[in-house]
């Protein structure tokens, strides 16, 4: 439970935090939420796998990209990134 509300208020905390560098200065990246392939089980949260990824690219990245779960207003450049589950792999013991 923690995990979960540390990355959902990491994703808050990064869409909500003013900028000190005009947005127009750096592109954004904007994370959609995660989905599945119809049909295929999933076993994780994809709207916290999307909350993971912002702020793990906002670790990495964040000096050189806005990045967010919206596209920020005025944004000149903007990529998006869209996520999908096709399957899961089993692993086989060896």
């Amino acid at each position: 439970m923690k995990k979960i509300f540390l990355a959902l208020s990491l994703t808050l905390a990064i869409v909500a935090l003013p900028s000190f560098v005009s947005a127009q200065d750096k592109p954004a990246i904007v994370v959609h939420t995660f989905t599945a392939t119809p049909g295929q089980p999933w076993p994780y949260d994809m709207k916290q796998m999307a909350a993971q990824t912002v702020a793990e690219l906002q670790r990495k990245d964040g000096k050189r990209f806005d990045v967010a779960v919206e596209a920020p207003a005025g944004q000149v450049k903007t990529y998006t990134l869209d996520g999908r589950g096709a399957r899961m792999a089993s692993r086989q013991p060896r």
